[in-house]
């Protein structure tokens, strides 16, 4: 059994069982499940509890990562994932000091430009899917910008008239506005069986690895790098959007972003009234 380190104790969380049970409380399946494989490769890396966690841990854990080539982006995403966990540790007093605070993330000089695909290159895609199911998933979300996440778990009584009610990150809610043909097109999917916009002949949701496999196999069918995936079309809803006039705020609302600044990244000109407004793939 491990001890409470400080002098404080809020908890009654006596192991990292317990103390990453609390911390997983409120977080969505999707997160809980990324979380969990970094820890996993982490701990199994360390070969070490919590609470003997040090600075060289973390620091090797980083660069074998990147012998293993890992993307800059991946490797700062479980970092941030060990990281969150050791605050929440230290927050709640499992922990007496919070190694994690001084670990870097890498650099990460992404070029956007690279992962926003022209409209011929979606259009190829959509033209290019196996069945009619994939090639409105596709285009769905080409023209929304969801999340994959988002798109396998929306639900017929998710769609209101012309809206989409969208549960997105951190639990927030928000109503996207999709063309007539396209909802029109949407209805042909319908199953009265099940209650999911998109399913799986076994009329289940999808699952998020089976739609990246998808959308990599048309892609490669279209001519077109196989790192194509489904965020790679949300920044390029945002992309599009912003350059056929929609304005930066109208896109954040779109794409459910937190800050503004992560939006002004496809930034190109101002101007329009709703973002879904510029976009018809």
């Amino acid at each position: 059994m491990l001890t409470i380190q400080s002098q404080y104790n809020i908890t009654n969380a006596k192991n990292d069982t317990e103390v990453m049970t609390l911390w997983f409380d409120g977080k969505t399946v999707t997160t809980i499940r990324t979380y969990s494989y970094s820890l996993k490769q982490f701990f199994n890396f360390a070969q070490c509890q919590l609470s003997d966690v040090r600075l060289d841990n973390l620091i090797q854990f980083k660069q074998h990562l990147m012998t293993l080539n890992y993307a800059v982006a991946s490797i700062n995403n479980k970092l941030m994932a060990i990281k969150s966990l050791l605050s929440f540790a230290h927050k709640i007093g499992y922990l007496q000091f919070n190694v994690g605070t001084v670990v870097k993330s890498l650099k990460h000089h992404e070029n956007i430009t690279d992962k926003i695909l022209m409209n011929d290159e979606i259009k190829s895609l959509i033209a290019n899917a196996k069945n009619r199911r994939d090639a409105l998933l596709i285009k769905l979300l080409a023209n929304t910008g969801l999340r994959i996440s988002e798109a396998i778990n929306l639900r017929w009584n998710d769609i209101k008239l012309n809206k989409l009610c969208v549960f997105g990150k951190g639990g927030k809610t928000r109503y996207i506005s999709i063309k007539e043909d396209l909802l029109n097109d949407l209805m042909t999917l319908k199953n009265k069986f099940c209650d999911y916009v998109f399913h799986s002949n076994r009329l289940t949701p999808l699952k998020r690895e089976n739609v990246h496999t998808m959308l990599k196999t048309v892609a490669k069918k279209a001519n077109l790098t196989d790192r194509v995936s489904a965020h790679w079309l949300r920044h390029s809803t945002a992309s599009h959007a912003l350059n056929n006039g929609a304005s930066l705020h109208q896109v954040k609302e779109l794409l459910g972003h937190g800050s503004i600044n992560t939006t002004a990244r496809y930034l190109h000109t101002l101007n329009g009234t709703t973002a879904s407004d510029f976009i018809d793939f």
